[in-house]
């Protein structure tokens, strides 16, 4: 998802959440990794690695990369805009 695609007050916390998913998962993977390796052998924990590495390229080549047709796809509306209450009580 190009972060054009988002509404001006959204881009900052789109792109915290790409950053923490990518930390998260250099954080999570090594332990991961290793009880498959225990678990099972080696060739299993690298033919899941293989395995993710085309999930995630078959995910980047169907996802759309024009803001207007991910919206499409979604459902939202060519316009988003954030709703603020700006009325006080």
């Amino acid at each position: 998802m190009p972060l054009s695609g988002l509404p001006p007050a959204f881009v900052g916390v789109g792109s915290a959440v790409v950053g923490v998913s990518g930390q998260a998962a250099g954080m999570v993977t090594p332990p991961v990794m290793g009880v498959i390796s225990d678990i099972f052998s080696f060739e299993i924990a690298f033919a899941a690695l293989v395995l993710g590495a085309f999930v995630s390229a078959l995910m980047a080549v169907l996802t759309p990369q024009a803001p207007a047709s991910f919206r499409a796809v979604f459902g939202a509306s060519a316009r988003i805009r954030p709703t603020h209450d700006t009325e006080q009580s």
